[in-house]
C-alpha cells in the first residue's frame, strides 16, 4: 500500500461528534490532513463515512473534512507527485478560495431550501465551485488507484455535488409551484436585479406554456367558446410569506419589526438563533445578514 505524504500541516486533536442518533460516538482525528493520519485514525474516519449519511455531519466536521479534502490536493501537489508549473500556481491559488466559496453555497442552498419565496440566484457561486471540481477531478487522477485518499477524495466530491444539486433542485420546485407569480414578478426587475438565471427563466416560460397547452388540450378545447380562455390569473399559486422560519444572525441588526405584536422591535445579537415570520426578515436574507438553519 502506498505510503501517505508527508505533510507540513501542525499536529492539531479533534474530537468530533455526530449531531444525530445513532452518530453520537466522538471519532478521534490525529492531524489535519488526511495524508497525515496514523493508520488506524485513517480507518476508523474512513469507516465512519463510509456506513453514515454526511448530510448528519456536524458543519465543523464538514469544515474539517472539506479542508482537509482541499489541502490535501494542494499537498499532493507541493511535495513532489507533481511537477508544479506556473499554470498550478494559479490554480491552487484558486483552490485556497475554494473552502469559501464552498461555504457560500451552503448557506445559499439552506436559504434556498427554508426560504417560502425563491431567493435571487447565486450561479456565480455554482459555477465557481464546478470549475473546482473540474480542477479537483483531474488532480485525484494523479493519485494511485489503490490510495485511500482517494476514496476519501471521491466521497467528499459526492458531498460537494450533493449541496449543488439540492440547492438547483429546490429552486426548480419553486418555479414549478410558483411559475405564473414568479414571473409576473420577474418582468418588473431589471437585468441586474433578476432572480432567475437565463436559463430558469426560459424554463419558467416553457413549463408555464406547457401547461396552457395541456389544459387546452384536455378540457378548454371540449367547453363551451365562453370557457375557453386560459385564465393565468385565476391559477396563480403565491408563496406563503407569513411562514415562520429558524433562522442564525450573522451580524448585529436592530429594530426588526416582529408582526402582529403591536409593532414590538426586537434586535439580534450576533449568532443568537430565532424564530420568526419570514416576512420581517425577507431582506435580510437577501442581503446576507441571517441565515436559515
Amino acid at each position: 500500500m502506498k505510503q501517505p505524504l508527508a505533510s507540513t500541516q501542525p499536529y492539531v486533536p479533534l474530537r468530533l461528534r455526530r449531531t444525530q442518533k445513532p452518530y453520537e460516538a466522538e471519532i478521534g482525528i490525529e492531524h489535519l490532513s488526511f495524508g497525515t493520519l496514523h493508520l488506524t485514525s485513517f480507518y476508523t474516519v474512513l469507516y465512519s463515512i463510509s456506513n453514515h449519511n454526511p448530510t448528519c455531519w456536524s458543519s465543523t466536521e464538514k469544515f474539517l473534512i472539506t479542508n482537509n479534502f482541499l489541502c490535501e490536493i494542494s499537498n499532493m501537489e507541493n511535495n513532489g507527485d507533481v511537477q508544479m508549473t506556473a499554470e498550478d500556481d494559479v490554480q491552487e491559488e484558486e483552490e485556497v478560495t475554494a473552502q469559501s466559496v464552498l461555504l457560500a453555497i451552503e448557506e445559499a442552498w439552506l436559504n434556498e431550501k427554508f426560504a417560502p419565496e425563491i431567493l435571487p440566484h447565486r450561479s456565480d457561486l455554482v459555477d465557481c465551485m464546478l470549475q473546482q471540481i473540474t480542477h479537483m477531478e483531474e488532480n485525484m487522477k494523479r493519485l494511485d488507484k489503490e490510495d485511500l485518499r482517494l476514496m476519501i477524495h471521491r466521497m467528499e466530491l459526492d458531498r460537494i455535488k450533493y449541496v449543488i444539486t439540492n440547492y438547483l433542485r429546490a429552486r426548480l420546485e419553486k418555479i414549478e409551484k410558483y411559475t405564473i407569480h414568479i414571473l409576473s414578478q420577474e418582468a418588473t426587475r431589471s437585468s441586474e436585479e433578476c432572480y432567475l438565471t437565463v436559463a430558469e427563466l426560459q424554463f419558467a416560460k416553457e413549463f408555464l406554456a406547457n401547461i396552457e397547452m395541456l389544459f387546452k388540450t384536455i378540457a378548454l378545447q371540449h367547453m363551451p367558446g365562453n370557457f375557453q380562455t386560459f385564465e393565468v390569473d385565476t391559477l396563480t399559486v403565491k408563496p406563503n410569506l407569513q411562514a415562520y422560519v429558524f433562522l442564525r444572525a450573522n451580524d448585529r441588526i436592530n429594530g426588526i419589526i416582529v408582526p402582529g405584536s403591536m409593532d414590538e422591535e426586537i434586535d439580534l445579537e450576533p449568532g443568537s438563533q430565532h424564530i420568526i415570520q419570514y416576512s420581517a426578515v425577507a431582506d435580510l436574507v437577501k442581503s446576507g445578514a441571517v441565515k436559515l438553519i
